[in-house]
């Protein structure tokens, strides 16, 4: 490819395995995603412009398209000891981080507003087709068998790409400020919500909805409030800080 308006210089070091190593140098300070696809023999790499940010005092979110995907559905995810479901958990916090974000002047859009059957791909995908700027998916944990629940549970947030490592972190430190509950992790995973290369995308996990002291909190508006609170607030630092 040659170099774009947002690209400095673009390098390419072939690997012995017959592979190679683009190294891309951007104008931009912050890469807010890209697609790379193959037309015919040509790979064509696509770096997406940094959306134009409101300057103070107004919102850094000012315009924004956040899609955020409420985790699971049709199946219902973790079940707590009380039978609390985590999608309809997921939904509820998802709700709550909607009128937040809108309420910062983003648009705030959910993969999905009930119970209805989302595929698992077809959530990133819905990202992309509504040019999202940021994707957010919202869980709450469950304990794997063998899990000692004394020493895993609390809150965690997951990220994949190197560009979504600012939000997650973001986001990390907002539940730590936020919930009065043990810091579970910040981890770099594969998943099928954090993969995508569009645009940052993180993947929130409030609390461990099988730890009963945690399924509890849940079940209170109050504190799924706090944790969309905290989300929301990781989100604004984050875009505020790259403007």
């Amino acid at each position: 490819g040659s170099e774009g308006d947002n690209i400095e210089t673009v390098h390419w070091y072939p690997q012995p395995d017959g592979t190679a190593i683009a190294d891309i140098a951007l104008r931009q300070r912050v890469l807010w995603g890209y697609r790379a696809d193959w037309n015919g023999d040509d790979l064509v790499i696509a770096i997406k412009k940094p959306p134009s940010l409101a300057a103070p005092p107004e919102s850094a979110l000012t315009g924004l398209v956040i899609v955020i995907d409420p985790g699971h559905s049709p199946d219902v995810g973790a079940t707590g000891p009380l039978g609390t479901q985590e999608r309809d958990v997921n939904l509820a916090i998802s709700k709550q981080l909607a009128t937040r974000l809108d309420a910062l002047g983003a648009r705030a859009v959910l993969t999905r507003t009930a119970n209805v059957p989302v595929g698992l791909y077809d959530r990133p995908a819905f990202a992309a087709q509504q040019s999202a700027d940021i994707l957010i998916s919202v869980h709450n944990n469950a304990l794997p068998d063998g899990t000692d629940p004394f020493t895993h549970h609390g809150y965690a947030v997951y990220y994949f790409r190197r560009q979504s490592l600012g939000l997650a972190t973001a986001i990390h430190q907002a539940y730590a400020r936020s919930l009065n509950i043990p810091d579970e992790g910040l981890y770099q995973d594969e998943l099928a919500l954090t993969r995508a290369t569009e645009e940052p995308a993180v993947l929130t996990e409030s609390a461990f909805i099988m730890w009963p002291p945690e399924e509890s909190d849940l079940r209170d508006p109050v504190f799924r409030d706090q944790c969309a609170q905290a989300i929301a607030d990781g989100v604004n630092a984050w875009v505020a800080s790259t403007r």
